[in-house]
């Protein structure tokens, strides 16, 4: 069996067992991490979630909770914004690698349906890095860390100023 029909496999138990799953990308020198949900918008009717500039541990503790609560009634704008705040990701992102598995498991191109990021508000976010986070709304905006500065960079610019 390939590596990628065993991942598919694993992806398809899990959505027969709970009507989705959670699939995390872990970040590398290039990428901050993302993690986003299978199964929703096909077994529930609501939208797909995208979280970035989270650990992945973080992101599935998160996902859950907000799934648990929509799927009690809730409204993604019933949420305190100092959380997060709901953002339909632009068609651009979903053309590109953001969600490959999604792609692989159904076949078609996510933008066959609506996918949400749940852009991190104050109490979610990591202090110095609030500013740099990934907003999914904007097509030019972009999970590749190239461009951002780590903490020493950061440090170094504060002392320049």
């Amino acid at each position: 069996m390939r590596f990628l029909d065993q991942i598919l496999s694993d992806v398809e138990m899990r959505i027969i067992a709970n009507g989705y799953t959670i699939q995390g990308v872990l970040p590398d020198p290039n990428n901050v991490a993302w993690t986003y949900t299978i199964g929703l918008s096909k077994s529930f009717g609501l939208p797909e979630l995208v979280v970035t500039n989270l650990d992945n541990h973080d992101a599935v503790v998160l996902l859950t909770w907000v799934i648990e609560e929509l799927r009690d009634g809730a409204s993604l704008d019933d949420f305190d914004h100092n959380y997060f705040r709901p953002v339909p990701v632009h068609d651009d992102h979903l053309d590109g690698e953001l969600l490959n598995m999604w792609r692989e498991y159904y076949g078609e191109e996510p933008t066959t349906v609506d996918v949400v990021q749940l852009h991190l508000g104050p109490e979610l976010a990591c202090p110095c890095c609030e500013s740099t986070q990934v907003d999914l709304s904007d097509p030019k905006a972009s999970t590749g860390s190239g461009n951002r500065l780590n903490r020493a960079q950061r440090r170094a610019r504060k002392r320049q100023r």
